[in-house]
């Protein structure tokens, strides 16, 4: 595993190898990110324009918030990306029910992981100090701290381990994805446990954006579907929605072949105990950008999909800026009702499911 990230060149961006604007142009994710934060430590104004246009182009939260960050760290007023990020998290999609929030069934905590990013006061290194602290320093992504974190995450202590998964997701070192895949993926852990690491890894794969996480959380999200949720303490998991953490961070890795995976459960209203598993999924969908437009379409004007499936996906045109009114005539009640949810003031209430 060590050889395969080794010479990753997110890695090479990062220490230095490699050119980090010309990263910021790069396909994948995780490239991005190693691009803006490489930026961002050097703390150049000149690359200011770089990051506005990178900006421009980013749909993934995670890729947002380290835009951000680099930016703030340029010179740039942290006030209007402050509140660019919060306006991120807070979006929402017109459904059959009414208007919902994504981000409040699956928070990305980007204000919150921004504000500690940008602070002066680094606080302990490595591992040490309170919860709060472990997190705020392991969001600056200083690579000395790492090491600490990965011993964090293999230590006994249940508190300990779960701490340190959660915080190696934050620090955003492409090399942690081996760490968290292990914790994705180990199944000679009690079922409490299991489930916390599980949610964890993939939240932390999601929030560094390696693509080729892809498949391992494409087999996770069926295993946990097959293998955990109807086993002694599965209670854990779906309070917890480690499906739901899964579909985001398969979204959030930027790669469209998650697509197929994130539609299939864009008609799921039951799966989990925050209603269904549909606003996971739009989040996830809505990370990939105008790329699944096509993939929107066609789930509409699919007579066998799901009706519920073909609401959602027209609600997320709408989200996505294409003009929805050509199906307010459509047959299906979820298409209809969409529509006339999309054509109502949006009140900004704090509910996200019922």
């Amino acid at each position: 595993m060590g050889r395969l990230f080794g010479d990753d060149l997110a890695v090479r961006v990062r220490d230095g190898r490699a050119d980090p604007r010309r990263a910021l142009l790069h396909a994948q994710a995780h490239v991005r990110r190693a691009g803006a934060w490489a930026i961002g430590m050097r703390g150049d104004p000149t690359a200011l324009s770089a990051l506005s246009d990178a900006l421009s182009r980013e749909w993934t939260g995670n890729g947002t918030l380290a835009l951000a960050v680099a930016a703030t760290r340029c010179g740039a007023d942290a006030g209007p990306l402050r509140a660019m990020l919060r306006a991120r998290e807070a979006w929402r999609v017109p459904t059959p029910d009414g208007w919902r929030m994504p981000h409040a069934v699956v928070p990305l905590d980007l204000v919150d992981r921004f504000d500690a990013a940008v602070a002066t006061d680094l606080g302990a290194p490595g591992g040490g100090g309170s919860r709060a602290e472990v997190l705020a320093r392991a969001a600056r992504g200083m690579p000395g701290d790492r090491d600490g974190l990965v011993a964090m995450a293999r230590g006994g202590a249940r508190r300990e381990g779960h701490l340190g998964l959660q915080a190696l997701g934050i620090h955003g070192d492409p090399r942690s994805v081996a760490e968290l895949r292990t914790a994705l993926e180990a199944l000679d852990v009690d079922p409490g446990r299991g489930f916390a690491w599980r949610r964890l890894a993939a939240a932390g794969l999601g929030r560094i954006g390696d693509a080729r996480a892809l498949p391992w959380l494409l087999d996770a999200l069926q295993a946990e579907r097959r293998d955990h949720e109807g086993r002694p303490g599965a209670g854990l998991g779906i309070q917890a929605p480690v499906r739901a953490e899964m579909l985001l961070a398969i979204g959030e890795l930027g790669d469209v072949r998650a697509v197929p995976a994130l539609l299939g459960a864009l008609g799921d209203a039951t799966g989990s105990a925050t209603g269904g598993l549909y606003l996971p999924a739009c989040a996830g969908l809505r990370a990939l950008g105008p790329a699944i437009l096509p993939a929107l379409r066609a789930t509409i004007d699919d007579p066998a999909a799901p009706p519920l499936r073909a609401g959602h996906a027209v609600g997320l045109l709408h989200v996505l800026g294409v003009d929805i009114g050509a199906w307010s005539t459509d047959p299906r009640g979820s298409v209809r009702l969409t529509v006339e949810v999309a054509r109502t003031p949006d009140e900004g209430g704090p509910w996200a499911a019922t």
